[in-house]
């Protein structure tokens, strides 16, 4: 009767790399870059808004309409956020995004040059949160 004994073994030698695997995956990789948390605004519905964002955060803009990369900005403070435009490369698409520089607030004037869209609203920059 030594199947059961042999069983247990293995049983928990299979348990033991599942826990191993299990802490290893919350982890990131050696070298990787964080993920940063995203606040995503839609440009049909922000003008004339405040939009709040922590220090550690980005804010992606998103157009269902409207191309992604004919998009441009006016940045009132560059020291507060500044504007990473989007792109259309071999079928990929990226959205623009607002990447906040420091603590504080700004007006942003957007401009769709494929449409003549204009969209004005405030970035209000908020220190991070703890563990951010």
């Amino acid at each position: 009767m030594k199947t059961i004994p042999r069983f247990v073994s293995a049983l928990a030698i299979v348990a033991a790399a599942m826990l191993g695997l299990t802490a290893c995956g919350s982890q990131a990789a050696p070298g990787a870059s964080p993920v940063l948390p995203v606040e995503t605004v839609d440009l049909g519905t922000v003008d004339g808004t405040t939009v709040n964002v922590s220090v550690s955060n980005k804010i992606v803009l998103k157009s269902e309409s409207l191309a992604q990369d004919k998009w441009t900005a006016k940045v009132t403070d560059t020291g507060i956020a500044r504007f990473v435009p989007g792109t259309v490369a071999a079928g990929a698409v990226t959205n623009p995004e607002i990447q906040p520089v420091a603590v504080g607030t700004t007006r942003i004037q957007l401009t769709n040059a494929g449409s003549g869209t204009i969209v004005t609203f405030a970035v209000n920059v908020t220190p991070s949160a703890p563990g951010q």
